[in-house]
């Protein structure tokens, strides 16, 4: 997503966008800090003892963000689902998202 938006923006495709990445990783016109919040659904049952995560694809920072904070912790997690679509709606999983 962001990832992608970069690529096409350094190649002229588009001539500018809105892009999330990690601080400090080169030039841009407005920046901002964005709090990384995990957020699940209302019926969502945690008690099965491993975090099951919807993720966005690869290229998402928040994904990249997620995983890394996962390693840290060191606690039990598996992916159940990648989309670019919203799907915290049921009872699939926990995902990551930003906060301004």
């Amino acid at each position: 997503m962001s990832l992608e938006l970069r690529q096409r923006l350094d190649a002229g495709d588009i001539d500018i966008a809105l892009i999330k990445r990690e601080p400090d990783s080169g030039p841009a016109w407005a920046t901002w800090p964005e709090r990384l919040v995990w957020v699940k659904g209302v019926d969502f049952d945690s008690s099965s003892g491993v975090l099951q995560l919807t993720l966005f694809p690869q290229g998402c920072l928040y994904r990249q963000r997620a995983i890394r904070e996962l390693h840290v912790v060191q606690g039990p997690w598996r992916v159940v689902l990648v989309s670019r679509e919203g799907v915290l709606s049921g009872e699939l999983g926990v995902d990551s998202n930003g906060q301004v």
